[in-house]
């Protein structure tokens, strides 16, 4: 009898199998079925996984695993839990929150560790104060990666390291210094063995000495990046370097350590631990306690170009694991194997309303937190955005609201479904329209529609492993309900106000909170140094500004298309911008794309110029370096090798991808003449460095006294000077040779040639219009001369510019010709000055902006510089100043160059259609006249990249009475200095609205 049942219940499981019908998504969907595939591997020689080289075994199956429990046998030093991240899935948009003082996005998790173990070889602390510190790993202490042969050898013996020769051992491309041979100063260069630098670490150079805390040491730059080129390549490279690592500290904890990918910049560091929280024994504070930081994992939208890893990414992870960003318009579902339909209605029983950035942070912090949970639990998620009144709304932006789904199950198919967006915990807090994934589509079954036919032909089933049987019991518990989300854990290391901040009943992934925002302004120090007159003194603000970081921070749009502003001016003052208006289009922001260009935060940025560049177009291809806002009063990048330039007081290169309209750099006289407070022209003088007078061997350079700031005139003879340094500049991988090739160099730049006619040469400026005080150089007689020897002479082909992004690219494509010719490496990148009127350009000799330390103070001081301060009136309104990067599409991606007329900045009400003014009492300034109000926002703007006013970038003046070009300068009006994105602007009389 036991037979027969047996019998039939194998032709039951068979007759069941037979009639199930296939699953055409079944090899798609494979790549979400995150507890199969996100698991521990092991790279191996001899593995039965991978390809060629790559190698691996599988270890555990464990999505939520932290470490390989066969390499748990004791505790790294510094770790709390034991074990080593070896999981093979990326997660995308993975970072980390360094204490809990500020839950904001920080990169701070960037700053190199401080674990002991540099103070300890060293016999000196000279390591980062615990305080600052981050994550990531020490620079590294050795010449090359190997050691030596023996290293070499034993390296070479090991099981797991035979993809590391061709790519990174052979040819030394490892180094993290290299010794420096010269007649004198004989010393070591210093490199880091990962990242681009520009972090706060340790002070590694020579002479060692105590770390104060008044210094402010940053990492390097790793010898060879170009070397990483993707996220497979940085896993890899830490794996292949972890022998070395060990060595240089003797601690086999930094083998094989995870590593944080830049997918914009191509940066590849590597974490120093293989922890990914510490909440419990650390200090959340920022006093420099004798204990560790506590961190967090989170997944927040302005980390989204970052990806966490291992160094054991799995060969396969395009297919095997999930894509960095959600699905677009494409919804779960589950795949029923009796109808062959998609079902979708199980949603119907959770739902959040949260944004879609939210929505996404939640799901990734409630998994983190499962550690006692079954771990098929909540990898999944689907959301969808809100639309008002059946009226259709696109997403625009991750703040969107809508309805959120977290799902229990795997998901086994997808659905086209306009407006829907799947993703996993494993996907970045972003989105990307222009991904394109492709999959075999089914019709929904739903029960409010009716039954849907399947949409596919010929579907090559890979595997019929699921049961007729199976898919009933699917069906019949599709509207179980879904169990809710754990709720955030708050750490126990937080003060009492932060825990009160906390809604323990839901999960909060650090939400912002509002700030108390007090403009701070020395109405002193600002009347008597630039003398601004005002009727009133100035008025701070008061009151609680809720600060709208986030708004509208969607992926970078490469959309380069040029429009021309079609303006009229009003005394070079004000101009009439055509937007689209707020009631011509009902689906969302109608103005999201023009106010686009007034996106400071997200728009001025740092970029670098690339022949193989992520970013614009033909042969103005560029890298984004860094997607902080530069400064705009004052704009310095300081991730370069050395801290400081020659001449120079601050450290940083002058930087930022948008120009900056009438920004004036007065050259002040000694105290006691007079001059110009407002403007004047000493800073078209050439500067005096001493190169030239090192050059000659003698002092021909102008004095400090009458000394301005453009760059030195009269050295160059060519550029390139010859075919060999021609072949050079265009092998350069820091140097965009193409676009300067087709821009500048289509024939070689002349600074001196020979006329036969007359058998002399023919002498030309490096830049300009010429007609300055410079260089006394003794010259051979022209056929016309015109100037004296101390007066700078006009280019040869002034009208090669004819706007300010061709004196932008020229600045940028002289620089390894002044570079070369000076041997200042400070020499390349120079920022310029751009005139609207003459279209001159001239090539600063700085790349400091203000000045007011170590110059001239009394005519006493005759070896010092003169002093520096910014300005921004309506006498320096021609001149626009221009880094050696600004962005390709300026012109639709940054302000225009006079404020807007007759327009209010507002905020977007996405559920009323309706554009809020801005212009709130609590932003009002004390100021009535409208230059004094724009150059009053202009000096307190945030300097640099560092200031931690990150918003302060907007301001409108709303006249009393109607104005004209006759009385705009003696009109009075109110200032507001607004500390809130615009995201609309609506059309007034009388109001112009300002931006810097």
């Amino acid at each position: 009898m036991g037979v027969l049942k047996h019998f039939f219940f194998l032709l039951f499981l068979y007759v069941n199998n037979t009639s199930a019908i296939n699953n055409p998504q079944e090899e798609f969907m494979d790549r979400f079925d995150i507890n199969k595939n996100h698991v521990n591997i092991k790279w191996s020689n001899s593995g039965i996984h991978g390809k060629g080289k790559f190698k691996y075994e599988i270890e555990e199956r464990d999505v939520l695993s932290e470490g390989n429990e066969s390499e748990k046998s004791t505790i790294c030093p510094n770790h709390v839990k034991e074990g080593t991240y070896k999981l093979g899935c990326p997660d995308y948009g993975k970072t980390f929150l360094m204490g809990f003082e500020d839950n904001k996005y920080s990169e701070e998790f960037l700053n190199e560790i401080s674990f002991g173990f540099l103070n300890k070889k060293y016999k000196l602390p000279i390591e980062i104060p615990l305080n600052k510190s981050g994550l990531s790993m020490y620079q590294g202490l050795f010449k090359r990666c190997p050691y030596n042969k023996k290293h070499y050898s034993m390296i070479k013996n090991e099981n797991e390291y035979d993809m590391c020769f061709r790519k990174f051992y052979n040819n030394s491309n490892i180094s993290t210094r290299i010794y420096k041979r010269g007649k004198q100063n004989r010393k070591y260069i210093y490199f880091s063995s990962h990242g681009l630098g520009g972090r706060l670490g340790a002070n590694i150079e020579e002479p060692l000495h105590k770390y104060k805390n008044d210094e402010h040491y940053v990492t390097k730059k790793m010898r060879y990046p170009e070397k990483i080129k993707n996220l497979f390549d940085c896993s890899i490279y830490s794996h292949c370097i972890g022998p070395c690592l060990y060595k240089d500290f003797n601690n086999s904890c930094f083998l094989n350590l995870p590593i944080l990918f830049n997918h914009q910049t191509k940066e590849c560091v590597i974490i120093g631990t293989h922890e990914e929280k510490r909440i419990h024994n650390c200090q959340s504070g920022s006093t420099d306690q004798n204990i560790q930081r506590c961190f967090l994992p989170v997944k927040k939208e302005k980390g989204n170009q970052w990806t966490y890893a291992s160094s054991f990414i799995r060969t396969d992870y395009m297919t095997k694991c999930p894509p960095r960003f959600p699905l677009n318009h494409t919804m779960f579902g589950y795949f029923n194997y009796s109808t062959g339909k998609c079902e979708t209605y199980y949603m119907n029983h959770e739902k959040r309303t949260l944004s879609f950035s939210k929505c996404i942070e939640t799901l990734f912090n409630n998994i983190k937190k499962q550690d006692d949970v079954n771990n098929s639990s909540f990898l999944w998620g689907v959301w969808t955005i809100e639309n008002n009144a059946n009226e259709k709304t696109n997403l625009a932006s991750m703040d969107n609201t809508g309805s959120c789904y977290f799902l229990k199950k795997k998901p086994t198919c997808v659905l086209k479904k306009e407006n829907h967006f799947s993703f996993t915990i494993l996907t970045a807090n972003s989105f990307n329209l222009n991904q394109n994934i492709i999959y075999p589509e089914l019709k929904n079954n739903s029960s409010k529609e009716g039954s849907s036919l399947i949409h596919f032909k010929d579907p090559k089933q890979t595997n019929k492993r699921v049961l007729y049987e199976n898919n009933k019991k699917s069906k019949r518990n599709v509207r179980t309900k879904i169990n809710s989300v754990n709720p955030f854990t708050i750490p126990s290391t937080l003060n009492t106000n932060e825990k009160e901040e906390y809604n323990k009943n839901e999960v909060k992934n650090y939400p912002n909170n509002n700030i108390s925002y007090i403009q701070k302004v020395h109405s002193s120090f600002v009347n008597n140094r630039f003398n601004i007159h005002s009727d009133s003194s100035f008025k701070p603000i008061h009151k609680m500004i809720q600060m709208n970081i986030y708004t509208d921070n969607k992926l970078y749009n490469n959309n380069n298309q040029k429009i021309k502003d079609s303006n009229n001016n009003m005394n070079g003052m004000s101009v009439t911008q055509r937007s689209p208006s707020i009631g011509e289009n009902q689906n969302g922001n109608p103005q999201q794309k023009y106010m686009e260009r007034f996106d400071i935060p997200n728009n001025h940025i740092f970029i670098e110029w690339q022949k193989e560049g992520e970013y614009g177009n033909d042969e103005f291809k560029y890298n984004i370096i860094s997607n902080k806002t530069a400064g705009t009063s004052q704009s310095l990048f300081h991730n370069y090798k050395d801290k400081t330039c020659p001449n120079h007081v601050y450290e940083g290169r002058a930087h930022g991808s948008c120009p900056n309209y009438g920004k004036a750099i007065i050259v002040q006289n000694l105290l006691g003449e007079e001059y110009d407070k407002n403007f004047n022209l000493n800073f078209l003088n050439e500067i005096r460095t001493g190169y030239l007078n090192k050059y000659f061997k003698k002092d021909v350079e102008i004095s400090y006294e009458n000394s301005g700031i453009a760059m030195h005139n009269n050295m160059l003879r060519s550029c390139p000077v010859h075919e060999n340094e021609e072949k050079l500049f265009s092998v350069k991988t820091d140097y965009n040779y193409k676009m300067c090739k087709s821009k500048i160099f289509s024939n070689r730049f002349t600074m001196k040639e020979y006329d036969p006619k007359t058998r002399l040469f023919m002498y030309y400026g490096l830049y300009g219009l010429g007609g300055r005080l410079g260089a006394n150089i003794k010259r051979d007689k022209q056929k016309e001369k015109k100037y004296e020897d101390n007066i700078t002479l006009p280019m040869k082909n002034p009208s090669l510019i004819k706007n300010l992004f061709d004196c932008s690219i020229y600045s940028y494509c002289l620089g390894p010709c002044l570079e070369n010719s000076f041997g200042n490496k400070c020499f390349r990148n120079l920022p310029a000055y751009y005139n609207h009127l003459t279209n001159e350009c001239v090539i600063l000799g700085t790349h400091e902006q203000e000045r007011t330390n170590s110059c001239r103070r009394t005519k006493e001081e005759k070896k010092k510089p003169n002093c520096q301060i910014l300005r921004k009136t309506t006498d320096s309104k021609d001149w626009t100043y221009v880094s050696s990067f600004i962005r390709p599409d300026y012109e639709t991606k940054c302000p225009p160059r006079y404020p807007l007329k007759s327009k209010v900045f507002g905020t977007f009400d996405q559920k009323t259609g309706k554009c809020k003014s801005l212009m709130d009492k609590a932003y009002e300034v004390g100021i009535n006249k409208f230059s004094v109000c724009l150059e009053y926002l202009f000096l307190v703007s945030p300097k640099d990249l560092y200031n931690s006013r990150r918003n302060n970038y907007w301001g409108i003046w709303a006249a009393d009475h109607s104005v004209n070009e006759n009385n705009i300068e003696i009109a009075n009006g109110k200032c507001y200095h607004l500390v809130v994105k615009p995201t609309c602007n609506i059309k007034m009389l009388t109001y112009k609205n300002m931006f810097f």
